[in-house]
């Protein structure tokens, strides 16, 4: 059985920023964090991942993947906020 921590989505109420937080319980979560620009980011409902040991092997590494997807997409639109910033560019 594969156990993680619960894993939380923010988005920055400003900058729109997005960043994962793990807690160590789901007791522990925030339902607001302050962002790197100063700013609130509020929780957001993202997709779940769940490993279950008894699904076939290739369900588990789909889910993995779409994972790795989002965190992807997590990652460009940070990057295409930040260049924005750097630049001067108004969304």
């Amino acid at each position: 059985m594969i156990l993680e921590m619960p894993n939380y989505e923010y988005q920055c109420e400003v900058c729109n920023k997005l960043t994962e937080e793990y807690f160590s319980n789901v007791s522990d979560r925030l339902d607001n964090i302050p962002c790197a620009c100063g700013n609130t980011a509020r929780r957001i409902i993202s997709a779940t991942h769940f490993d279950f040991p008894h699904l076939p092997k290739l369900m588990n590494e789909e889910h993995k993947r779409r994972i790795e997807r989002r965190r992807q997409q997590i990652s460009e639109q940070n990057y295409k906020i930040e260049r924005s910033e750097r630049h001067g560019i108004n969304n």
